[in-house]
């Protein structure tokens, strides 16, 4: 079992992976550790670059296991890499994780709110609930929240 570090310090279990719905028009399934790399680049990432060794450093995995993710994270287009081993999010990276963000953090705040459960397991549980629904599902969620915030 994999372990993910927190900004915070604290590290939470990764538990059996289980997949992202990427859409029900027949696109390619992330696995939820794919998506956690994802998630992470955005998460180290100054100046719109994240490096590898962040990456490797906050989520306490090898350079090996963050590059193989990266290279099937570059092949969806969700990720470029340069020579220098930098890494960027593609506008389709950022659209997809800004998306499934929205979704969580609603989830997440209701969790606390109304279940009393830890910041950062309640974190942790809203992504996998998110990374499992539908999109229909997770659009309404989507837009619940911004109708919170006001977006709407």
């Amino acid at each position: 079992m994999t372990n993910i570090k927190r900004k915070s310090g604290t590290f939470v279990p990764l538990k059996k992976p289980t997949r992202v719905r990427l859409g029900e028009r027949g696109g390619r399934e992330m696995t939820y550790s794919e998506f956690r790399y994802l998630w992470n680049v955005r998460e180290v990432e100054k100046d719109n670059v994240a490096r590898l060794r962040d990456i490797t450093n906050i989520m306490t995995v090898t350079k090996v296991s963050v590059f193989r993710a990266l290279e099937r994270l570059e092949k969806g287009g969700y990720v470029q890499k340069s020579k220098d081993r930098k890494i960027c999010l593609t506008e389709k990276g950022r659209t997809f994780l800004e998306e499934y963000e929205q979704a969580i953090f609603f989830l997440k705040e209701k969790m606390l709110q109304f279940a009393g459960i830890e910041e950062g397991m309640a974190e942790e549980e809203a992504m996998r609930i998110v990374c499992v629904l539908s999109d229909e599902s997770r659009g309404k969620i989507v837009r619940a929240w911004q109708k919170r915030e006001g977006k709407l």
